[in-house]
């Protein structure tokens, strides 16, 4: 433990607490309508979020409330699964009751609510929570281990400082997080700005004036189907009339000669990036499994499309290796290049999204994937639109990088402020607050119920 300042002492929680007690060990059956119990899923950001739960009779309600009764300014928190996040109950907050997944703690008068939920948010109190989680499926604390935990104690007053200080800084960050977080959005928009613009033909509007030469339609008249204002030598065109799309499938798991060779094997959640090769793949065949005519075999340069479940996602595979039923592998033709089907793929996958079909597992049919348009420009314009494009996502992934640099760097500004607080070092100390100690004993004896004079007789 740490030296405190003068005037402070180390107590366990359960000194601190006129309550400590987690929700329902076996909660009730779920109904269609009734009273809210919440559970860990619950407590985010340090809000209270109705959604996603669960809810139980009337008479069930009364039951479990007796228990836990969450009343305003109790703290909530999440002591199994995702341990650790905590918060304030405010006043007005609607009824409700709660899973063992969450803990209410009731500070005693003379313990400042938020000073206590800071102390719950402080890295040194998250990695002790982490250290002393027990269990093997979900990891949990115990109510017996969270009350034994210690707890740097101030005078009240400088408990009150220490809340409005971080009040105050937590309110920049939380301004500076706010505008942090505009940034992905800006990104996705400029990058989806980028792909229209390159397959309206205006992102290469330049090049086709420099290169007239280089822009003649390359396409037979019988190939194409009708334009809609498309640059000169631009053609639209459905994806079967210049490629090849195949049947991803998986070999069969018993027979182990098909698996454990050094050919890779892709599902869906395994394209994440342009490029595709044994780096990204979970699993191996043989070179019986690829021929088993089980799987389809990709070979380098195929487009690796997801028709399944994480569909939108496509790259170009880099070796030869099998691909699984999530994926409908393309061949290009020499009229298109792969990396220009890639980024059109991905400008349309609102799209795509929008016309998946299934109940249990969403995925685009066979005959949606085959009659897809690409406006096709001349090969020598393709390979210009990639370059350029690749050009500006270099760009925009530098802005991404930084976006994730300033996001780290709140992060440990404010794990750094919580620790100098709980240290004694966010505010000055006042030699004439009440100590920690004399505090803590004068709370504890009115903790304590008073005695009633026998009547004489």
């Amino acid at each position: 433990m740490i030296d405190l300042p003068k005037g402070w002492i180390w107590v366990s929680l359960s000194q601190l607490v006129l309550k400590l007690v987690d929700g329902s060990h076996n909660p009730p059956s779920k109904q269609s309508d009734g009273l809210p119990m919440l559970s860990a899923r619950n407590i985010i950001d340090g809000k209270i979020v109705f959604d996603e739960f669960r809810l139980i009779k009337q008479e069930d309600f009364e039951i479990e409330d007796k228990r836990t009764n969450v009343s305003p300014d109790d703290i909530l928190l999440t002591i199994v699964g995702t341990i650790g996040r905590s918060v304030v109950v405010s006043i007005g907050v609607q009824k409700f009751t709660l899973q063992r997944s969450v803990a209410v703690v009731r500070p005693l008068d003379g313990i400042d609510s938020q000073y206590l939920k800071y102390e719950f948010d402080t890295p040194e109190f998250q990695q002790w929570m982490i250290d002393n989680a027990k269990g093997t499926a979900q990891k949990g604390i115990y109510l017996k281990q969270l009350g034994s935990a210690s707890i740097p104690l101030p005078p009240l007053n400088e408990q009150h400082r220490i809340v409005a200080k971080l009040d105050t800084l937590f309110s920049h960050t939380r301004k500076a997080r706010e505008e942090l977080d505009r940034i992905p959005k800006l990104i996705k928009r400029y990058k989806q700005a980028v792909l229209s613009a390159a397959f309206r033909g205006d992102l290469t509007e330049d090049w086709r004036r420099e290169n007239p030469d280089l822009s003649q339609d390359a396409i037979q008249e019988d190939q194409k189907i009708d334009a809609k204002e498309l640059p000169k030598g631009w053609k639209s065109i459905t994806l079967d009339k210049i490629g090849q799309f195949e049947s991803g499938g998986t070999p069969s798991k018993e027979k182990s000669n098909y698996w454990g060779g050094d050919i890779p094997f892709v599902t869906g959640a395994d394209i994440t990036n342009l490029y595709i090769s044994s780096q990204n793949a979970r699993a191996f065949l043989s070179k019986e499994g690829l021929h088993s005519g089980k799987t389809a075999i990709c070979k380098p340069k195929t487009v690796l499309f997801v028709t399944r479940t994480r569909v939108g996602r496509v790259g170009i595979a880099t070796e030869i290796m099998g691909a699984s039923q999530d994926l409908s592998p393309y061949t290009c033709s020499s009229y298109l290049f792969p990396e220009y089907l890639c980024h059109y793929l991905s400008s349309i996958s609102d799209c795509l999204l929008a016309n998946c079909r299934g109940s249990t597992i969403l995925g685009l049919t066979r005959g949606f994937v085959k009659s897809l348009i690409i406006p096709l420009s001349p090969l020598p314009e393709q390979q210009e639109i990639v370059r350029r494009v690749e050009k500006l996502f270099k760009a925009i992934e530098q802005m991404e990088a930084q976006y994730q640099k300033a996001s780290k760097l709140l992060d440990r500004l404010e794990q750094a402020t919580l620790s100098k607080a709980f240290r004694g070092e966010l505010v000055p100390q006042d030699p004439n607050d009440e100590a920690a100690s004399v505090l803590l004993e004068r709370i504890l004896a009115e903790k304590q119920p008073k005695k009633t004079a026998k009547p004489r007789k």
